[in-house]
């Protein structure tokens, strides 16, 4: 993990938990954890380590005021196809809101077919243009 990824993080749950108040930062701690995990020893062509990219686009996302499984999908998005990731390797965690509590379970394979499905459509558009948004800041 890098100072500047854990700082932006940091930046990223003040923003969300202003925001949506009963938000599950801890979920999205996790999310961070899993991506850097994932894409340690990686690098982007600007020889930065590659987890700036998805902490750039969940950062993207947060500045839209979108919610907690939209920014851990930001944050997760180039698992799939990036890294060591397996099809077995799961992350489960409750999110509580204010009215209910419900399971969210992210699932590597399953964000393939997410993007259609369970993130759906928009959030898939978020996701290229977020994402496209931090490859041109960083040109």
């Amino acid at each position: 993990m890098t100072t500047t990824s854990v700082t932006q993080m940091e930046s990223i749950y003040d923003a969300v938990s202003r925001y949506d108040p009963s938000a599950d930062t801890g979920l999205l701690r996790r999310c961070y954890e899993f991506a850097a995990e994932r894409h340690a020893g990686q690098l982007r062509r600007s020889g930065e380590p590659y987890v700036v990219h998805p902490v750039g686009v969940a950062r993207i996302i947060t500045d839209l005021r979108l919610d907690v499984p939209s920014v851990c999908a930001g944050l997760l998005h180039d698992c799939v196809e990036d890294t060591s990731a397996t099809p077995d390797d799961r992350m489960r965690t409750e999110i509580q809101g204010q009215t209910r509590s419900n399971r969210f379970e992210i699932t590597i394979t399953s964000l393939k077919r997410s993007r259609a499905v369970r993130v759906g459509r928009l959030l898939q558009d978020v996701l290229e243009i977020a994402s496209a948004m931090f490859k041109l800041r960083v040109k």
